[in-house]
C-alpha cells in the first residue's frame, strides 16, 4: 500500500503547463478516503510584471499613447529604469523619469511637460502603487499608494480529485490546498505541513488513475512560472486508516 504520492511537474503529460498539470497515475489509486499536503516546493521565478495582465501604461500628453513594460520580475531601482525606457519609447514628444522614494515608498514620474496618466486595462498600476484612474494633467505624477513588487503571498492549489478546503473573502479564490511563502529572501518558494495546520481533504473519487493540477494566485491569476517546475508531497489517507478523515 502506498502512503505518499509525489507529484512533479516535469511528470505531466503532453501539452499542459507548470500552472495546469495532467498526471497519470498508472498504478491506480484504490479505496483513498483523503489526501493531505505534506509540502509544496517551488522556485521564485513568477514575474511581478506579467505580458498582457498588467504591462501598460496609458499616458495623454494632448495625444494618447500606451508604453508596454518588458515582462519580467523588477525591484524598486529596476522598475524605475524600465518605466523610463517604456514612456520614452512611445511617440511622445516627451521625455520622462521616474524616482522611487525610500520614505514614502512611493514612485514618482516626471515628464518634460504636463501629461495625464490614464485608466486601461493591463495596467502596471497597482504594483507600481497607481490607482487605475485617469489623474489630473500636470508634469509630475506621484502613485498614492506604496509599491508592491513582492512575489505572490500564496499559491492556490487544487487537484480535481478533491474537494475544497479553503474558502477565501476573493470569490476567485477557493482551494483545496493553500500554500503561504515561508521565506520570501530565498530563491524557492517552499511550503511545509510543519509549519502549519494539517491540510487533509476528503477525495471525490475513491478510485484515482488521473489527477489534474491547476495552481492559481490571488483572483484566479495564473502565476507564469516560466519553465520552472514544482514538486508537491501528498500523504494518502485509506479507509482502513485509523486517523482517516
Amino acid at each position: 500500500m502506498q502512503n505518499f504520492l509525489l507529484l512533479d511537474s516535469r511528470d505531466r503529460e503532453g501539452t499542459t503547463t507548470q500552472s495546469d498539470c495532467q498526471f497519470s497515475v498508472r498504478q491506480g489509486l484504490f479505496n483513498l478516503v483523503a489526501m493531505e499536503l505534506v509540502s509544496f516546493t517551488c522556485p521564485l521565478t513568477i514575474y511581478n510584471v506579467v505580458a498582457g495582465i498588467n504591462d501598460k501604461i496609458y499616458i495623454n500628453d494632448g495625444t494618447p499613447y500606451t508604453a508596454t513594460l518588458t515582462a519580467g520580475n523588477y525591484d524598486y531601482i529596476t522598475i524605475c529604469t524600465e518605466i523610463d525606457r517604456a514612456l520614452d519609447a512611445t511617440a511622445s514628444a516627451l521625455t520622462f523619469t521616474s524616482e522611487y522614494s525610500h520614505i514614502t515608498f512611493r514612485i514618482t514620474i516626471t515628464g518634460s511637460s504636463a501629461f495625464i496618466i490614464a485608466a486601461g486595462a493591463t495596467s502596471v498600476y497597482q504594483i507600481i502603487g497607481f490607482d487605475n484612474v485617469t489623474t489630473s494633467s500636470s508634469i509630475t505624477q506621484v502613485g498614492g499608494n506604496a509599491i508592491n513588487l513582492s512575489v505572490p503571498t500564496y499559491i492556490g492549489i487544487n487537484l480535481d480529485c478533491l474537494g475544497t478546503s479553503t474558502i477565501s473573502s476573493n470569490q476567485y479564490s477557493n482551494n483545496t490546498f493553500t500554500v503561504f511563502c515561508q521565506d520570501v529572501s530565498s530563491d524557492i518558494f517552499t511550503w511545509n505541513s510543519n509549519a502549519y495546520n494539517t491540510q487533509k481533504v476528503l477525495c471525490t473519487n475513491d478510485n484515482i488513475y488521473n489527477i489534474n493540477v491547476r495552481l492559481r494566485t490571488w483572483g484566479n491569476v495564473v502565476p507564469a512560472f516560466n519553465g520552472s517546475d514544482w514538486s508537491m508531497l501528498l500523504k494518502l489517507h485509506y479507509k482502513d486508516d485509523i486517523d482517516n478523515v
